[in-house]
């Protein structure tokens, strides 16, 4: 049996970890699709796949059109082990509030609508699930994903961070920001 000395266990560790944070960057996804690649027509809920990728204009009429109750944004990827964990809690918050008091936008950097619908094939999503462009990330400042923004209900940013938050967490900055009128 070969030992592995110390310092090769430390190399060992770190390229582990980098390969982690690779995999949680915001860098451009790979096997994205091209941009002019049409997805076929939704199946209702609250997919909004049916045309391409949105792009940061896009991105941001949909955030304004939220005004009056707080928006809870999601910059995320499927292959991102963080953002997995995470999906859960933003599912129950989406079910926990009612639609006038919280909307909740999962933006997908994969750009790849197969692998998000595979990725939510046990149940139809709580929460709108949108596929969005790259320069959306870089737009709003995406480092490490699953970043997080919350949006009072005058549209202003209440909240923002990347990372996992507990749920009870998300909950009070929710109410505290569908109350900002």
């Amino acid at each position: 049996m070969k030992r592995i000395s110390v310092f090769g266990s430390m190399l060992v560790a770190a390229l582990l970890l980098v390969a982690l944070q690779a995999g949680c960057s915001s860098g451009s996804p790979e096997g994205s699709a091209s941009s002019g690649e049409e997805a076929s027509a939704s199946t209702g809920g609250h997919w909004s796949d049916s045309l391409k990728p949105l792009n940061v204009e896009e991105v941001k009429e949909r955030i304004a059109a939220g005004r009056g109750k707080a928006v809870l944004v999601c910059l995320w990827s499927v292959n991102c082990p963080a953002c997995v964990q995470e999906m859960p809690v933003l599912e129950e918050l989406a079910d926990q509030f009612p639609p006038d008091e919280l909307e909740v936008l999962l933006l997908n950097l994969d750009m790849d609508k197969n692998l998000v619908r595979g990725f939510f094939k046990e149940y139809e999503p709580g929460a709108t699930v949108l596929l969005v462009e790259p320069a959306v990330g870089d737009e709003l400042r995406t480092v490490y994903i699953p970043k997080l923004l919350l949006y009072d209900a005058k549209g202003e940013i209440a909240f923002e961070d990347s990372g996992f938050y507990p749920k009870e967490m998300l909950a009070a900055l929710i109410k505290r920001a569908a109350a900002a009128k």
